[in-house]
């Protein structure tokens, strides 16, 4: 791979030069705060409202809704949190700074998995911005598709600098969207609404509370595979508390308020199609309210792209960096492409049924402290054994649409209790292993 001979730190429209090795000390720049607007303006989307309506469109209260969205936007931006913060230290995107822990055989297995993972949100993800952009535009799905996905594409490709710049921009004018959308949208919600129980009992509603918790969670705990991707850039002598604290702040600021707001919006009639509900709220401004929407579908997307193109980097294809995230944002169009979005729903389970390899390979990254100045001593096939040992534990507590557990179907009411049990086994193997050496 070509790399550029001069320096790439002050250059936001040159396309990064670098693919997945180490980013070296020359090269390092920019200051913690850009983690901030980058993982802040990821989660000003309309699929984070989406999410934050999965409880009352289960039949939980809204009070009930918001305690799953706070619990499961709390613990799982914490895991971003830890693994954004060692992106300066190894220089490394996520999924290949893995391969310290799982080996070469680790990164043929994970590369593509979370490049597949990748591309299917990228799929699934931009529908919603072609949906909002043919209620205010006279044009076809595939018209809308084009657009939308040719600008992402752009962004991605051109690489690190110019997705940074494009948080912070986006980070003003989605905020600025999201908190006029508010402003309108709140005063016409009603109390009584937001403050009555829910019609389930408390047997019913608990296991529903730890399920959406779950989803809230998965949601946020997804982008730890990509988290370091755009860290790695930093000094190496920034403070990884100091990037914990506004990673963390920035994911879940934006999550909980669109997820509450999403609740909030749902609750007045969860039967409504979700787009055309904020519609009639947003009245007058709903043509800008919809430009809105299509707009906030492009940061999540960029990261997808960028990171799924490293990430079949990472499995061993050689191919440049911008070839790479051209091939998956092409894909992800290529598979939305004919039937306007039909193809969504059912693959959307299948991502979230793949999502459930995440949290065992998180654990053992985590618990191995491989860049801290005390690792433990893990082989590649340790860590793997130790891998698929959690995860084959954690299938009996799995809850999805596609499928349920044993264990979660017979004792835990449905409830999804998968993401705790592969974590726990994953981080006992690890500690356990650690102590044989």
């Amino acid at each position: 791979m070509a790399i550029s001979t001069t320096s790439y730190a002050d250059k936001v429209l040159t396309v990064e030069p670098y693919g997945i090795e180490a980013i070296p000390l020359k090269e390092r720049h920019g200051n913690a705060s850009q983690v901030f607007t980058f993982w802040f303006s990821a989660n000003l989307n309309i699929l984070t409202w989406f999410t934050g309506a999965l409880g009352i469109l289960l039949g939980l209260s809204f009070i009930e809704t918001v305690g799953a969205i706070l619990i499961g936007n709390t613990f799982g931006t914490l895991f971003l949190a830890i693994t954004s913060s060692q992106g300066p230290r190894h220089g490394l995107p996520q999924i290949a700074a893995s391969g310290h822990v799982f080996g070469q055989l680790g990164l043929k297995l994970f590369g593509p998995v979370n490049w597949l993972s990748n591309v299917g949100w990228f799929a699934v993800d931009i529908v919603l911005g072609v949906v909002a952009l043919q209620k205010i535009l006279n044009i076809s799905y595939l018209s809308g598709l084009l657009l939308l996905g040719t600008i992402t594409i752009v962004i991605a490709v051109i690489g690190h600098n110019f997705i940074h710049r494009f948080a912070q921009i986006m980070t003003f004018v989605l905020g600025a969207f999201f908190l006029v959308m508010s402003f309108r949208i709140v005063p016409q919600l009603s109390a009584a609404n937001l403050w009555a129980p829910s019609q389930l009992k408390s047997v019913e509603s608990l296991p529903l509370i730890a399920l959406v918790a779950a989803a809230v969670f998965a949601y946020q705990i997804a982008f730890c595979t990509v988290s370091s991707d755009y860290s790695r850039y930093l000094y190496p002598s920034t403070s990884p508390k100091k990037i914990a604290i506004l990673t963390f702040f920035g994911s879940a600021l934006a999550g909980i308020w669109l997820e509450v707001l999403g609740a909030a919006v749902t609750s007045l009639n969860p039967q409504a199609e979700p787009i055309t509900l904020i519609v009639q709220l947003m009245g007058f401004l709903a043509v800008p309210s919809m430009l809105a929407i299509a707009l906030s579908t492009i940061p999540i997307n960029v990261l997808a792209i960028y990171s799924g193109g490293m990430s079949l980097l990472a499995a061993g294809i050689p191919l440049r960096r911008w070839v790479s995230a051209l091939l998956t944002g092409g894909l992800g169009i290529l598979l939305i492409s004919s039937g306007s979005g039909a193809f969504a729903d059912t693959y959307k389970n299948f991502l979230l049924l793949l999502s459930y390899w995440i949290t065992p390979w998180l654990g053992i990254l985590l618990s191995s402290r491989t860049f801290s100045d005390h690792p433990v001593a893990l082989t590649p096939r340790q860590a793997l054994s130790v891998y698929l040992l959690a995860l084959l534990l954690s299938i009996p507590f799995m809850s999805s649409t596609l499928y349920t557990g044993y264990i979660a179907h017979t004792l835990l009411g449905g409830a999804d209790a998968s993401y705790l049990v592969g974590l726990i086994v994953s981080v006992l193997g690890v500690r356990w292993l650690g102590r044989r050496h």
